[in-house]
């Protein structure tokens, strides 16, 4: 597209300005010097015309976003924004429906040999529970009855990730083995109960 220049008389300033932009030419300043003039053409200004030439950029028509663009920008925004939500809502609700609640293994032990069960049972059946997630929450203690007959002499509790994990624990080979040496030394009642999801 050519361009002519103005026949108009240019007065002081103008040449003062047109100085002082090929000086900013080499200066940091003129891409927003030449926006400016770009904006100035763009309104039919002949005068920033004819400076968009002696800069040596031609002057561009520049076509700015129309409402309806920025307003199918923001509906494009919210609706990303939805479906994010509407799919994080869904993942974590997966989840929570994919979570087992965690099982309480309860040993009522009646020990008839205490030493004999400390040194033989107990570390052949903590190593074949070892890992199987087993998590003890009380070994021995002492323990009160709150109401009704009296608690056996040692109560274990542990807990597990589900009743599925504790069932498999308690019926492994290894622990099974180590049942056989436990009963020698105690009677020993265990059962276990599924807890609240958490």
């Amino acid at each position: 597209m050519a361009h002519k220049r103005p026949t108009a008389k240019v007065s002081p300033f103008a040449l003062g300005f047109v100085y002082a932009l090929a000086v900013a030419r080499h200066l940091a300043v003129l891409p927003i010097i030449q926006r400016l003039l770009l904006l100035a053409a763009k309104g039919g200004n002949r005068f920033g015309s004819w400076l968009c030439l002696v800069i040596g950029r031609p002057a561009v028509i520049i076509r700015g976003p129309t409402r309806e663009d920025t307003m199918t920008a923001y509906i494009k925004m919210g609706m990303a924004v939805l479906l994010g939500l509407g799919l994080g809502a869904g993942a974590v609700e997966g989840l929570h429906a994919q979570a087992k609640p965690p099982a309480y293994v309860i040993s009522e032990i009646e020990v008839t040999n205490a030493d004999a069960y400390a040194k033989e049972y107990v570390p052949v059946a903590n190593k074949a529970l070892a890992d199987s997630g087993q998590k003890r929450l009380v070994s021995g203690g002492r323990t009160i009855s709150i109401s009704g007959a009296s608690p056996a002499s040692r109560i274990v509790v542990s807990m597990f990730e589900n009743l599925e994990k504790a069932q498999a624990a308690y019926s492994s080979p290894a622990y099974l083995e180590a049942r056989k040496i436990g009963d020698k030394y105690g009677k020993l009642r265990i059962f276990a109960v599924e807890g609240i999801a958490q």
